[in-house]
């Protein structure tokens, strides 16, 4: 595995074998087939052949026919002495139909071998083909000495021109060595086919292999881990390049297609490549990542700001044959590359003395390799029409396309060993924080139970680190028998939610917001009377308030930090005339702008009394509010947070009670 392989491709056939695979064959083909013309050099088969001689009648030996005898009397009364006779006889011969064959076979075998090795040195000569090295040549030489060395018996000087077989020959099917070399041939005729339709040849490294490889193994996890059944193969769009390499056809539109029990699909592509005309656009340069993964949600109810559409997600991969040291902390987290005093250091310790380090010296990726996944990732932009431009009533007919970043992360793949069971990727952080990273990828290996020899028990994991990522970021199908309600459509629901809420999909250009809903509305009571101003409240009640403030803690143990940046509308909940027990909603405040102070920094009138506190609190800056037609009822107070509720502006236009309100961002909720 460490030397190039052959790729296996003609003009005019293809084969189905691994190269590796293909040039073994060949050659064990090869030598059985040489094994086998020993074996009829050392006793060449021959049959009783009828000969006929004209002979005088002073040189006839032996007892003559009856007719023959009767014939040179005749001939000797008459006075014909020199004349010639015509005398058949049988004598073993190796001019055969099978020996013929077997010229045949060494021939043709020896005269193709050598117009490849010719055609492949040509070849070779040229600076920017200099693909095979001289032992190979020197190799493929060899094996045309034995062929000719069979072509020098003579034997088969004796031998005619093969016109092939009238008949089933028994020998070639069963004599010893005739019945080998016949077999063989069958097959070895179609390798020597491929050589002669072969002006050049390809080689795949080590590092094209391991590509292929990776994207195997996504395949893999994709079909046995996540649930996805494959639904249209791209095998039959292969095109050969001009190397007789065979890759998927229009990068995308070949790729391999699967689908999921709860409507989810996916689209894996090899090396497609993205260009100005295609529906993912690179605007300069084309690019050609390794392995495209790209996964299609179906239309929810739930699916996010904009429900008439499919979410589409793109994760890329690029495979590096390649690994360099990088540092790390005990946590096995990345630190940076190492200096060289960190490698004579580590490399002068003993295995017993390294655990005793307050860091470790591991496989990581190149750093050209991370940078490449930036150049992809920022690279990529998907056009897509604006929302109804088909509808001639829209007024939207004409707009130039909506450009967004389709890319969700972008990762190397590398060779890098770990126990990824018990060790934590050092790349975690950054694909958590950017969505760059790499993973660690490779076989894993299985070894039998002990308890039960019959079963085999994974003893090291080569890819737990990509398929935990994968498994968190799309999931797993869902069970069957959960039905066809609500709870089989939840994680579909859930899972746009749950990818754009992470801490890469939210990085917005500086001095811009990003936000998924653009009418996120928090339901929150207010606070309670005690100790506050009645005029605090009587705002709120005419519609001129214009702070609210909040705990953070209080906030916190509901939702995450980032989602106090996207609420958009406040529906504050105020004591119910009917009702005192509880609360009711009948404005909704827009949100200007929202910080966080200590208590003692918020004013008594922006909070209805004083306090020296410091703990946190968000402070919201409100805008004049909206009357809601119907206002919302039965609102809980005690305590606050059982008020907080995250859901849209028109999924609370249609609810009169509480617990009617629809949530969203359920991604969002800790």
């Amino acid at each position: 595995m460490v030397e190039k392989t052959e790729q296996d491709a003609a003009t005019s056939q293809q084969r189905g074998h691994f190269p590796l695979m293909w040039l073994a064959n060949f050659a064990a083909l090869r030598e059985r087939f040489e094994q086998g013309l020993k074996v009829i050099c050392a006793a060449p088969h021959s049959r009783l052949q009828p000969t006929v001689a004209n002979i005088k009648a002073a040189k006839l030996k032996g007892r003559l026919p009856h007719k023959l005898a009767e014939q040179v009397k005749q001939d000797f009364a008459n006075g014909q002495y020199d004349k010639r006779y015509a005398v058949e006889k049988k004598q073993l011969s190796v001019e055969t139909p099978e020996n013929r064959f077997i010229k045949m076979a060494v021939s043709k075998s020896k005269r193709q071998l050598a117009e490849f090795e010719q055609k492949l040195r040509q070849s070779n000569q040229a600076p920017e083909r200099q693909r095979l090295s001289d032992s190979f040549l020197n190799e493929l030489h060899s094996w045309q000495q034995p062929l000719q060395k069979v072509l020098g018996q003579s034997f088969l000087k004796e031998v005619g021109v093969y016109t092939g077989l009238n008949r089933e020959s028994l020998v070639l099917q069963q004599k010893t060595g005739y019945s080998a070399v016949y077999r063989i041939w069958q097959e070895l005729r179609f390798y020597l086919d491929v050589f002669g339709n072969q002006s050049s040849i390809s080689m795949k490294s080590v590092a094209e292999i391991y590509e292929v490889w990776c994207f195997l193994c996504l395949k893999q996890i994709l079909e046995q881990d996540l649930g996805f059944e494959l639904v249209e193969n791209s095998a039959k769009k292969l095109a050969q390049n001009d190397f007789f390499e065979y890759q998927l056809k229009d990068g995308m539109r070949g790729a391999f297609r699967f689908k999921r029990a709860d409507g989810v699909t996916a689209r894996l592509a090899h090396e497609p490549t993205f260009n100005k005309a295609s529906q993912i656009r690179s605007y300069l340069v084309n690019q050609k990542p390794d392995i495209v993964l790209e996964v299609t949600l179906p239309k929810t109810a739930n699916s996010g700001s904009d429900s008439s559409e499919k979410k589409q997600f793109i994760w890329l991969f690029d495979a590096k044959y390649r690994i360099e040291d990088i540092k790390t902390n005990l946590k096995n987290e990345f630190i940076g590359k190492p200096t060289e005093k960190d490698l004579k250091y580590w490399e002068s310790k003993t295995d017993i003395e390294k655990e005793s380090l307050d860091f470790t010296i591991v496989d990581g990726v190149p750093d050209d390799a991370i940078n490449q996944m930036h150049r992809y990732r920022d690279a990529l932009i998907r056009l897509s029409e604006p929302h109804d431009s088909k509808s001639p009533s829209s007024g939207n007919a004409g707009q130039s396309p909506k450009k967004s970043r389709p890319v969700f992360g972008a990762f190397a793949l590398y060779p890098g060993f770990f126990d990824q069971a018990t060790t934590s990727n050092p790349y975690t952080a950054a694909i958590e924080e950017v969505g760059i990273g790499a993973f660690a990828l490779l076989p894993s290996q299985n070894e039998l139970s002990q308890t039960d020899p019959t079963q085999t028990k994974s003893s090291y994991s080569g890819h737990q680190w990509l398929l935990d990522f994968l498994q968190a970021q799309i999931g797993t199908a869902p069970n069957a028998q959960t039905g066809q309600g609500n709870e089989t459509m939840y994680p579909v629901a859930g899972m746009a939610e749950r990818l754009y809420v992470q801490e890469a999909a939210r990085i917005p250009y500086y001095g811009m917001r990003q936000v998924l809903y653009p009418d996120l509305t928090m339901t929150v009571a207010l606070g309670g009377q005690r100790g506050r101003d009645n005029g605090y409240f009587e705002q709120f009640e005419q519609g001129t308030a214009l702070w609210y403030h909040l705990p953070q803690s209080t906030f916190l143990q509901k939702f995450k930090q980032h989602i106090a940046e996207e609420i958009r509308y406040l529906a504050l909940a105020s004591t119910s005339g009917t009702q005192s027990s509880t609360k009711q909603i009948d404005k909704l405040w827009p949100v200007k702008r929202v910080t966080v102070l200590p208590r003692y920094a918020i004013t008594e009138d922006q909070a209805g009394k004083k306090s020296g506190s410091a703990d946190l609190y968000y402070l919201f800056e409100l805008g004049k509010p909206l009357s809601l037609q119907t206002p919302v009822t039965n609102v809980p107070h005690r305590p606050i947070k059982n008020s907080m509720k995250l859901t849209t502006l028109t999924r609370l236009e249609d609810v009169t009670k509480f617990t009617e309100i629809e949530k969203v961002y359920e991604e969002a909720m800790v």
